[in-house]
């Protein structure tokens, strides 16, 4: 099951894609990874990693939450990082409206968005709101 959201609660709507397996979910909603792809920052959509998120999906058993974030140079910096921020805040506080389970939230990311989804679990260590997992695919970590 996969469809297209957005998230209205943030300063300006980030769209997202939500990927769910098929069957019942659990009682307190689907474990999720949320999804920040990669792509220098530049390039990327919700199109462009759907190879990897419905993968994800479908061979984990959880639902992905894929993150439309803005790109540069229309956005400059921190306009991508604070789209992940706010969807991930929106989802650890109103997952359960989507079937997720907000005590399972995984970050995971490639490249750009290993990039993103490392500065963000380490700034939600500070929050006591931190991710439960991080997954980075050849994330971007410096030069």
């Amino acid at each position: 099951n996969i469809e297209d959201k957005t998230v209205a609660h943030a300063t300006h709507p980030v769209n997202v894609r939500l990927y769910s397996p098929l069957g019942q979910a659990p009682a307190q909603g689907w474990p999720c990874v949320l999804f920040i792809h990669g792509g220098g920052w530049m390039l990327g959509n919700l199109d462009s990693h759907e190879f990897i998120t419905r993968y994800l999906c479908r061979d984990l058993n959880v639902a992905v939450l894929s993150v439309d974030y803005r790109l540069v140079p229309e956005h400059h910096f921190p306009a991508a990082y604070e789209d992940c921020e706010t969807v991930y805040h929106w989802l650890h506080a109103h997952g359960a409206e989507w079937n997720i389970d907000s005590t399972q939230l995984v970050l995971a990311g490639d490249s750009a968005g290993g990039n993103l989804a490392a500065a963000l679990a380490v700034q939600l260590q500070h929050t006591g709101a931190q991710a439960c997992g991080l997954a980075l695919i050849y994330p971007y970590l410096g030069s």
